[in-house]
């Protein structure tokens, strides 16, 4: 059975979630899983998470059931307008619902290497969302033994 709606994937560690939406539930979230395994999910804030928590640290939930397409696309519309804060908690980049599930950037870079300059930019704001302003910082806190890696076999757990 199709459930179709609006859905929420929610990182259960630091509480930050997505919202998107569907006709096929169970689709969508393979869908996403496969893209976050292979490191390739265009939303580079929720891959950096998905990398360092694991996948057992997330979870998916239907919050609306919707079957109409057009309330669908509406409710995501209202509930990430509402919830969208430049990527503090919501995952969302941009504070609309984006037809074809965030695969269709309305601005989409022409060129790899604005592409690339593009996720530089959102990695950079990332990081300075945690005061951090580069990975050079973080490996420097590192090796000096002021901040502590994540071990492997620490991903998702909760402390």
């Amino acid at each position: 059975m199709k459930h179709a709606g609006v859905y929420q994937i929610t990182n259960n560690v630091n509480g930050r979630f997505y919202i998107g939406s569907t006709t096929d539930l169970n689709k969508r979230w393979i869908e996403h899983k496969t893209t976050l395994n292979r490191g390739k999910h265009r939303n580079t804030q929720l891959q950096i998470d998905w990398d360092t928590f694991g996948e057992s640290a997330f979870s998916i939930k239907l919050l609306e059931p919707i079957t109409d397409h057009q309330s669908i696309l509406k409710r995501e519309d209202e509930l990430i307008k509402h919830h969208f804060d430049d990527g503090r908690r919501c995952y969302n980049l941009v504070n609309r619902a984006v037809v074809g599930g965030g695969r269709h950037s309305p601005n989409p870079p022409s060129t790899p290497m604005e592409r690339q300059q593009k996720r530089r930019e959102k990695e950079k704001s990332w990081l300075k969302s945690f005061g951090y302003t580069s990975w050079e910082q973080i490996h420097t806190l590192l090796m000096d033994g002021v901040i502590d890696a994540i071990s492997p076999s620490e991903k998702g757990k909760k402390s």
